[in-house]
């Protein structure tokens, strides 16, 4: 949908998209390489958020985590921000949280 949109307003490069991998995957669009091809270099901004696992370790049933999303985006400069959506409860978004890996410029996990 996202990238119809975008097709539609072609040479409008300030419009941007905000991205959600997971909801893009419950509708059974893969996230690399296919959906993150769709939007590349026009994600303005990026929503995580846990998936069935209660962790960022698989969107969906992809096999693909958050940390290939932020690598993917990181080697496009991207320099968006990132949300972090609610999981249900404190304890549940800070466990999940600490499995988190975030990528530095280079694409390297930290």
């Amino acid at each position: 949908e996202a990238a119809a949109i975008l097709s539609f307003f072609s040479g409008k490069e300030t419009l941007g998209v905000c991205w959600d991998p997971e909801n893009s995957c419950a509708e059974g669009e893969h996230p690399l390489p296919c959906g993150y091809g769709f939007v590349r270099n026009r994600v303005a901004h990026l929503h995580v958020k846990p998936g069935r696992n209660m962790n960022l370790s698989s969107i969906g049933t992809s096999g693909v985590g958050y940390e290939e999303i932020f690598k993917a985006l990181l080697a496009d400069n991207y320099s968006g921000a990132a949300a972090l959506e609610h999981w249900n409860s404190p304890e549940n978004m800070l466990s999940g949280m600490s499995s988190f890996k975030i990528a530095d410029s280079s694409g390297r996990a930290r």
